[in-house]
């Protein structure tokens, strides 16, 4: 039998080798729900903060339409429009549309 001071000096990769297989496979199980979860949390946030952004947006379009604000939003959006475009351009060629 081992004493404690022999397992607290084992390294622990080592100490998750010797387990058995069931107990590998629980721990690893145990960590992936940790890691959805937090992936779940993470996700709810981002999901807030891009409606309160877009509420934000849609107020500064509406309240100053000829602002910088507004005016950024514009240009990010034919930016992207064009970036899309020429994304697609081979596939518009090939199947004729446009």
């Amino acid at each position: 039998t081992p004493s404690p001071n022999s397992i607290k000096d084992e390294d622990p990769s080592e100490m998750f080798e010797n387990l058995p297989e069931e107990e590998k496979e629980y721990i690893e199980h145990k960590e992936t729900i940790d890691e959805e979860k937090t992936a779940a949390k993470i996700s709810i946030g981002f999901i807030f903060l891009t409606l309160a952004l877009m509420i934000c947006t849609a107020q500064q379009m509406g309240e100053n339409p000829d602002g910088v604000y507004a005016n950024i939003c514009r240009l990010a959006i034919t930016v992207t429009s064009c970036i899309f475009k020429m994304f697609l351009f081979p596939f518009r060629k090939v199947f004729g549309f446009g």
